[in-house]
């Protein structure tokens, strides 16, 4: 009722091309935390429980951040840290924050392979020098869960970091795509 069609093209005209109320109501209904641990604020479900949803928002095509945002909060509760879980996955559940995986890169390979992007040590954080391509909803994210190859060439162990959006040297270019209810 929320989302109809007039208002799908309406969203896709603003710079987000998503409602922040709407999110924040979808929020607050539980829907953005249905993969998030209860210990987070989340539900503790499971992906069956989740496609629920997304046929659902699908039925009105929705546009949300609402793939992109389970995909990263589900590689940081598996991978992530505990203070990365503590600052991020009740964000999450609650919709104050938005994230997204960036994976693909220049050659497309899907996977690991695909994988060149490499950092350097400096103390005790990896400074990643390179660029992800094709990242969705990277123009409404607070954090991107980026894959990279640490301790040197392509064949190095891989490795997710996050990255917040306002961080020194991040450069998000939006570019056109068929989907015009993302921003990518």
């Amino acid at each position: 009722d929320r989302c109809p069609m007039a208002e799908v093209r309406r969203l896709m005209k603003t710079p987000n091309a998503h409602s922040p109320e709407l999110w924040k109501a979808f929020a607050e209904q539980g829907s953005v935390g249905l993969l998030i641990p209860e210990a987070y604020g989340g539900a503790g479900l499971g992906w069956v429980d989740f496609v629920v949803v997304l046929e659902e928002t699908g039925r009105t095509l929705m546009p949300s951040p609402l793939v992109s945002t389970a995909l990263a909060a589900f590689a940081i509760r598996e991978a992530g840290s505990p203070a990365q879980r503590e600052r991020w996955l009740p964000r999450f559940a609650d919709g104050s924050a938005i994230g997204t995986l960036a994976v693909l890169e220049a050659s497309d390979r899907p996977g690991a392979e695909g994988v060149a992007l490499t950092a350097e040590a400096a103390g005790d954080v990896d400074v990643l020098r390179g660029a992800k391509c094709f990242v969705a909803d990277a123009g409404s994210a607070d954090v991107l869960v980026v894959a990279y190859r640490s301790g040197g060439p392509a064949g190095s162990a891989l490795r997710l970091g996050l990255v917040a959006r306002d961080a020194p040297g991040v450069r998000i270019e939006l570019v056109p795509s068929l989907d015009e209810t993302k921003r990518s």
